[in-house]
Order: structure tokens, then C-alpha cells, then sequence
């Protein structure tokens, strides 16, 4: 009898999983809960089993799907059923996620295309739960070439060395730059050494014919452009 049950239970198991990808196949994500999305990607990290509780556990822990797959290894870790191969699985499909919106702003001009941008430094930067510096390098058309992490500091702190992000934009032949950093605290408001700091690589990227075009700070749903607000006019 034990046996007959475990098999019917296997069976379910089964039938959901069939149901699930066949309604994905019909009607797409639209049709999808957030946690049937998130079923489905652990589908290929979990072979056997019912993920359904998995799922809606990393959506209760993450808040959305966005912070399933921005959260750090080691919280991933800690809740139940998560093991190493659905953190790659997880990782991976953040890459490919980011990878595509970043094919989405290379060689676009960031004049007539700023909405795109923002989503894209919302994507790659609002969620992290340390301060990160990312460059996006221009040409001479206003064009983005690269997209490059500069540095990686704390819950509060990062580090911009400007003599190692002028040396980089004249390697790659970019006359102008857009700073990126967080907020994880939530406030994308600039703190006085943002203002400070960014003034003064204003200056030193004068010297060398170097525009520093906008500098954005993100913080969850929202963000705060330098440019947008005035603080470079003048500068």
C-alpha cells in the first residue's frame, strides 16, 4: 500500500511538471504565477521532486524573482532545497538576462536612448547589497562602447580611483564616460564625497579631453542622475 501511494505521489509530481511547461508553451511567462516561472528554472536543477514549495520560499526570502536572482550565493544558501547546481542554474540565467539587456544600450546613444539605460544600470546594480562602480565608456557619437565594473566596496563604500579610470577610457578610445554606482541603503541621493569625488575626476578628466557625461546612482525603484539635476553644470 505504501509503495501504490509513493508511486501515485511520483506520478503527480509528474503531471504537474508536464502541465506546467505545456501552459508555458501555450500561453508564455503572461500566463505564469512568479513562483511557476521560478518552478520552471528550478526544473533543470532539481530533477525529481516538487519544487512548488522551493520556489514560493525563495519569492517569500527574495521579495521577487529579480531578488531571487541578484541575491548573494551565501543567503541562497540557507534556505532549504537550494543547493550548488540551482545557484549556477540561477546565476546563469541572471547572465543571460543582463547580457541581453547590455546588447540592448552597446553602440545605442545614450542622447536619445536614456530610459534604456537607466533600466539597464536598475537591472545590473539596484539589488546588490554592496556598493559597486560600473563605467559605461562613450565615443565620440555619444555611443556606448563598454560597460566595465570598477570597483566592489561595502554596504556603505566604494572606492573610484581616477587614475586607473582615465587610464582605461584612454585605452579604449573613449572621450566620454557615464559613472554607476548603488545605494543599498535605499536613498539614491549623492552624498557630499559622491559630490566631491565626482568633481574632482571632472577636473582630471579635463586635463586629458575627457567628458565625464552623467553620474547615476541607483537604489532599488529609483535613481538620481547628476546630469538630470544640475549638480555638473558649471563644474
Amino acid at each position: 500500500m505504501l509503495k501504490k501511494i509513493k508511486t501515485i505521489e511520483k506520478d503527480r509530481r509528474l503531471g504537474h511538471r508536464e502541465r506546467l511547461r505545456a501552459r508555458f508553451e501555450k500561453v508564455g511567462y503572461l500566463g505564469l504565477h512568479d513562483y511557476e516561472i521560478l518552478e520552471l528554472v528550478l526544473f533543470l536543477s532539481i530533477p525529481r521532486g516538487d519544487v512548488k514549495a522551493i520556489a514560493k520560499n525563495l519569492l517569500y526570502t527574495f521579495k521577487s524573482l529579480s531578488g531571487v536572482l541578484h541575491a548573494e550565493k551565501t543567503l541562497l544558501k540557507q534556505v532549504h532545497g537550494i543547493g550548488p547546481a540551482t545557484i549556477h542554474i540561477l546565476k546563469v540565467t541572471l547572465a543571460l538576462q543582463q547580457r541581453s539587456m547590455q546588447e540592448n544600450i552597446i553602440k545605442r546613444n545614450v542622447l536619445s536612448n536614456f530610459d534604456d539605460i537607466i533600466k539597464y544600470c536598475r537591472s545590473h546594480l539596484s539589488l546588490l547589497t554592496v556598493e559597486e562602480v560600473r563605467i559605461l565608456f562613450l565615443d565620440h557619437k555619444m555611443g556606448i562602447i563598454r560597460d566595465e565594473v570598477h570597483q566592489r566596496g561595502t554596504v556603505n563604500e566604494t572606492a573610484l580611483y581616477t587614475r586607473e579610470l582615465l587610464k582605461r577610457t584612454l585605452e579604449l578610445g573613449s572621450s566620454a564616460v557615464i559613472l554607476i554606482h548603488n545605494h543599498p541603503s535605499g536613498n539614491p541621493e549623492p552624498s557630499m564625497d559622491d559630490i566631491q569625488t565626482t568633481y574632482a575626476l571632472i577636473k582630471a578628466a579635463k586635463q586629458l579631453n575627457i567628458d565625464i557625461y552623467d553620474h547615476i546612482i541607483t537604489a532599488k525603484d529609483t535613481f538620481f542622475s547628476f546630469k538630470n539635476t544640475g549638480l555638473l553644470k558649471g563644474v
